[in-house]
């Protein structure tokens, strides 16, 4: 009896001691995660698609992988490792927010990193979480379009038409006006003097025909 009590106390005691140790490694492994871009909480951003990326504890030796989200939406969205060690190295990794998940929205966004390393008997876990401003970006037309351009040639020719137009000013247009008055005169008197020689020539005319006619005159031999 004495005998099983001790073999059951033993086994309990070795597997304190393995459960101890294992814990104390996986301790030594100190995962952690950040995200690196953005750089700063609150920071604004465009409202729309958005790449992150960060770096974590993960090497070639471990077994970790890194998830982010957006404002604790499921599920964590793997991300892209780009660490020397190849696909499973997320030292450094990358994110781009994009509509198959979500995009970033106008206001605050939360976005979360998680780092998971797998190992007995425990996994474990870190995360770190920042806070982006969304915000509508103003729609500017760059120099280069060439709106601004055409918009001033066409107040240049505006105004070259303008200043090719003969300025006349109000005492140019009043004397135009009193010679055309002047000239209507003059040939209105000319009218009158060709309309009396003609009414002369008709009287001396009719003189001549009186006196062919005249009786006393033609017959008298």
């Amino acid at each position: 009896m004495y005998f099983l009590l001790i073999l059951v106390f033993g086994l309990i005691l070795i597997f304190v001691t393995w459960l101890n140790n294992n814990i104390a490694y996986a301790e030594t492994l100190s995962p952690a995660v950040k995200i690196k871009s953005p750089e700063s909480n609150n920071q604004q951003i465009p409202i729309g698609e958005l790449v992150v990326s960060g770096t974590s504890s993960d090497n070639m030796d471990s077994d970790c992988t890194v998830y982010i989200d957006w404002n604790d939406l499921k599920p964590y969205q793997k991300v892209e490792a780009t660490g020397a060690g190849g696909n499973g190295d997320y030292s450094s990794w990358t994110f781009t927010y994009t509509e198959s998940y979500h995009l970033i929205s106008q206001g605050t966004n939360e976005l979360t990193s998680k780092i998971t390393c797998y190992s007995n008997p425990v996994n474990l876990t870190k995360h770190y979480s920042i806070n982006v401003t969304g915000i509508k970006q103003s729609i500017e037309i760059p120099p280069e379009s060439g709106i601004d351009a055409i918009d001033q040639k066409e107040e240049e020719n505006n105004g070259d038409i303008s200043s090719s137009l003969p300025f006349i000013s109000a005492a140019d247009h009043n004397q135009e006006i009193t010679d055309e008055n002047t000239d209507d005169d003059r040939s209105d008197d000319s009218n009158d003097e060709d309309n009396g020689s003609g009414d002369d020539n008709l009287g001396e005319s009719n003189d001549d025909d009186d006196s062919f006619f005249d009786g006393d005159s033609f017959f008298d031999d």
